[in-house]
């Protein structure tokens, strides 16, 4: 689920008016299909200073691994503790995921045929998943996992990710490892081959 401008806005007053610390996870910000990114820090926030926005490379740039990111925010003063305190937390990034990373801001190319890659895998996987009895999912709109409901099923998420682990080695993941209101739901990744996401739709439906 992708937020619009107005829903941010909202949110943003709401954490003002109680004071309250927005840390906003934008590291899909650059893998969004039909809608627009819109991030926390914008020009109609620019007076809430509590807002503090977390991004990095191992997701648009396929980084995974080279752990390199950044924190932006208008709270100077948070920034400068976080500043005298990062010698503590972690070490000097490599030379290389440095030179690595200069590499993918010029580059911006790269990006938009990895977000094509994924949005051509996202609807492989999404019709497919249409078509299976007994199963069905919302269209994913950034990132790239789906988020199936299985509910009709009868199994639980763990079960169900069990039993088609044991019968059809396939991998996905259990919807309670997100929260309660997960559980009915597995999250398939879609970052692989287009023939492995046709094995899986196939397995899927033999399982089922």
């Amino acid at each position: 689920k992708v937020f619009n401008k107005e829903d941010i806005i909202k949110i943003g007053k709401l954490a003002k008016k109680y004071n309250l610390f927005i840390i906003s996870d934008e590291i899909y910000s650059e893998l969004v299909f039909e809608k627009k990114h819109h991030s926390f820090i914008t020009p109609e926030q620019e007076n809430f200073d509590n807002t503090f926005v977390i991004n990095g490379f191992s997701k648009s740039y396929s980084m995974t691994g080279y752990r390199i990111g950044f924190i932006s925010s208008p709270n100077t003063y948070a920034l400068q503790i976080m500043s005298e305190l990062d010698d503590q937390i972690y070490g000097g990034i490599p030379n290389f995921i440095q030179k690595g990373a200069i590499t993918a801001l010029k580059e911006p190319q790269y990006s938009s045929l990895i977000k094509q890659t994924y949005l051509q895998r996202r609807n492989q996987l999404y019709q497919g998943i249409k078509k299976i009895k007994n199963v069905d999912c919302i269209l994913p709109e950034a990132a790239f996992y789906a988020f199936v409901n299985i509910k009709k099923t009868g199994l639980t998420s763990e079960e169900f990710v069990y039993k088609l682990m044991e019968e059809k080695q396939i991998a996905v993941v259990p919807g309670i490892n997100y929260g309660e209101a997960g559980e009915g739901f597995i999250r398939i990744s879609y970052v692989t081959t287009e023939e492995k996401i046709n094995y899986l739709l196939e397995s899927l439906n033999d399982f089922i």
